[in-house]
């Protein structure tokens, strides 16, 4: 929902300045996260001559959607989803504008480092997260914020027991970081 809003704001914005030589249109297809949905969002787009795509969202549905937007040329703009998340045989259609997976501990720990400086951090890892899990268990502990410590909490994969924020409260955690996807 954010990413439409943004999306409608930035075509509203350069559609309303004088000195544009375009004009841009926006259309919408949610493919709810689902490969089937975002496969037929790729051929509804593609069929229609759409110049650049924002999207899809997920590590399921990029993978799906890449080779109809190449086989067709068309611009995939990734917002939610790295670009280490695919392969892609002509990387000039795929453009990522957030970090991959596998950088994505950097900036919060650069963050608990020099803007908000703790000596004691805890990871919550979500073993349902995903590919940015990973990244973020271990980059904590090699590197931990501050040069203080860093305590790992596992929460398995088919659990919806969150209490593994009990042991990170009580070793007293300056910082959380949880490193899953799950509300």
């Amino acid at each position: 929902m954010a990413q439409e809003r943004g999306a409608r704001l930035a075509v509203e914005q350069h559609n309303a300045r004088a000195d544009t030589t375009f004009r841009l249109a926006l259309g919408i297809f949610d493919d709810r996260g689902d490969a089937a949905r975002a496969r037929q969002a790729a051929r509804r787009f593609t069929e229609a001559g759409v110049s650049a795509v924002l999207g899809p969202s997920t590590a399921t549905t990029a993978p799906a959607a890449l080779p109809l937007y190449q086989d067709a040329r068309t611009a995939m703009v990734l917002i939610s989803v790295g670009d280490d998340t695919l392969t892609s045989s002509n990387p000039s259609i795929l453009r990522a504008i957030r970090a991959p997976e596998s950088q994505l501990a950097l900036p919060l720990v650069s963050y608990l480092s020099s803007v908000e400086p703790v000596d004691r951090t805890a990871v919550i890892d979500d073993r349902a997260g995903g590919p940015s899990g990973p990244a973020l268990v271990t980059g904590f502990p090699e590197e931990p914020p501050h040069e203080g410590t860093t305590s790992v909490h596992p929460v398995a994969a088919d659990s919806d027991d969150f209490a593994a924020a009990v042991p990170a409260l009580a070793a007293r955690a300056q910082a959380v970081v949880f490193s899953g996807t799950r509300p």
